[in-house]
């Protein structure tokens, strides 16, 4: 039977006289992330996970205490394993000095400490192996594609956007389907919004983790993670609420073992028995000198000379150190 491993990671409050934050006094608490860890927890329970983590407050929820429990859990998996993150909090994005993200910033989820960058969760990806399978949810503003910096994006026309008839203007007019060449394991992502938006957050819970929970308690989503991700966005319209649900997938996409992954049912646990002990050419051809390099994600130099795009969003200037990312110059929606 296939190892069901979870770490749910959620701050009501950030320590903002941290160095990570350099001051910022912008954040209001999110008491709702209180509810919404409950709510994960209970909904991952249902599904008999072997292991849950929750990881919150001063000691078990610094960025550098979260990327160690993260390398260590997903250390233990092998194909055919399932892993969850799921984390709910504040999200900002903080400009890349290369400016090699499509909009020129970092995305990044906010620990008690510092902002944990999309570059510092894509290197942890980078060293899961073939065959497992991830499942990352992030329940944060500026969260559309937090899960890595990411590479090639292939975009699928507008069936998608059509079907929940979202229009040019609420989104954008592609559905994106994202890979990354440096990441071996399977990895489907949802963000409770695009990189550009902030998403809604209440005392009682968040929308985007109130759908997941109510779509899916108990087994009965029908569908599966891609139809997941339409369901979470008609419930939040529903709801009138302008935030529009972002699905990623990272990794080997147009393996079999894929294939079957995105087509399971949300949070199954059994995976195909023959899929389990495919030989993976890939892997073998690897050096050793690549299997354990940092992820350093493919760009084409169209992506590159990119320019930020103009918003209206708060922004605070604060000089980065190059050498470490305790300060980081970051923005987000007050």
């Amino acid at each position: 039977m296939p190892k069901t491993i979870a770490v749910l990671a959620g701050f009501p409050d950030i320590n903002l006289n941290s160095s990570g934050y350099d001051g910022w006094t912008g954040f209001e608490p999110l008491p709702g992330c209180t509810q919404d860890l409950k709510n994960m927890r209970k909904l991952l329970e249902g599904y008999k996970f072997d292991q849950l983590y929750i990881l919150s407050g001063r000691n078990l929820g610094t960025a550098q205490y979260i990327i160690k429990t993260l390398e260590y859990q997903t250390s233990l998996l092998k194909a055919g394993d399932l892993f969850v993150f799921y984390f709910t909090g504040h999200g900002v994005q903080a400009p890349h000095p290369e400016r090699i993200e499509k909009d020129g910033f970092d995305d990044a989820i906010c620990c008690y400490d510092r902002p944990l960058l999309d570059l510092e969760l894509g290197n942890v990806w980078a060293k899961v192996g073939f065959g497992v399978r991830i499942v990352m949810m992030s329940d944060s503003c500026h969260s559309g594609t937090n899960a890595a910096i990411l590479s090639k994006i292939e975009n699928m026309r507008t069936d998608f956007m059509k079907s929940m008839s979202i229009t040019a203007s609420s989104s954008s007019s592609t559905y994106p389907r994202i890979t990354s060449v440096n990441i071996k394991a399977m990895l489907i992502h949802y963000g409770a919004c695009e990189d550009r938006d902030t998403s809604a957050a209440y005392d009682t819970g968040s929308p985007f983790t109130d759908a997941i929970y109510e779509l899916c308690q108990e087994g009965k989503f029908p569908g599966n993670y891609p139809a997941l991700c339409q369901a979470i966005i008609k419930k939040t319209q529903e709801r009138g609420l302008p935030q529009i649900a972002q699905y990623n997938e990272l990794g080997p996409r147009t393996s079999l073992e894929f294939n079957a992954f995105r087509n399971q049912k949300p949070f199954t646990i059994g995976f195909p028995r023959e899929l389990l002990h495919t030989t993976h050419k890939e892997e073998h051809n690897l050096e050793s000198k690549d299997r354990n390099q940092l992820y350093v994600p493919f760009y084409s130099s169209s992506e590159e000379n990119k320019k930020p795009e103009n918003t209206t969003r708060e922004e605070r200037k604060i000089v980065k150190e190059s050498s470490s990312t305790s300060h980081i110059p970051f923005r987000a929606k007050l």
